[in-house]
């Protein structure tokens, strides 16, 4: 039993890597290739206040970038509830927000972005719904080896995918 759960405990953390690595190419790179990174540099904007510029003009776009926002956070509050399944879900939602203010932080050193308050609120309420989602994974399963062994399973299944899918697109540029 013990084995299973170190084996589930590596694929998991390997899952977290690969999703970090991931997000930080899309966030932080904007999914440019290696050749196009110069040209990301010279945009730097602060906005503090959450839900700047929300107007009707851009509404469906302001909309459609809260969603993805949300979305793109949810595997990172799985993951991190499957890991640190023993302490509080408050301080998995942290670790969120912190990875997100991180995400943020390094668009505004490098002006490689827009750092924006909303972004941080809605990575955060993404991670929050992935931790939420991990809870009804323990409702279900009612043991930590066989959560741990089914977040693995899903996550090293949707991470190749993901890491098949950059593949191609390295390939095809």
């Amino acid at each position: 039993m013990e084995k299973k759960q170190n084996w589930a405990h590596r694929v998991l953390l390997a899952c977290l890597l690969i999703y970090l690595l991931v997000m930080t190419w899309v966030i932080l790179f904007k999914m440019a290739m290696p050749g196009d990174w110069g040209a990301l540099a010279g945009q730097r904007s602060l906005h503090l206040l959450p839900f700047q510029g929300w107007d009707s003009q851009n509404a469906a776009l302001v909309r459609k970038d809260l969603l993805n926002n949300i979305l793109v956070f949810v595997p990172l509050g799985i993951l991190l509830s499957a890991l640190w399944h023993r302490r509080p879900a408050w301080q998995r939602a942290l670790a969120g927000m912190g990875v997100s203010l991180c995400y943020e932080t390094l668009q505004f050193v490098f002006a490689i972005g827009r750092s924006d308050s909303t972004d941080v609120l809605a990575n955060t309420l993404g991670a929050v719904a992935g931790i939420a989602l991990c809870q009804v994974f323990w409702l279900v399963l009612k043991d930590e080896a066989r959560v741990k062994k089914a977040v693995a399973l899903c996550s090293a299944a949707v991470g190749l995918l993901l890491v098949g899918l950059v593949a191609l697109l390295l390939a095809a540029n």
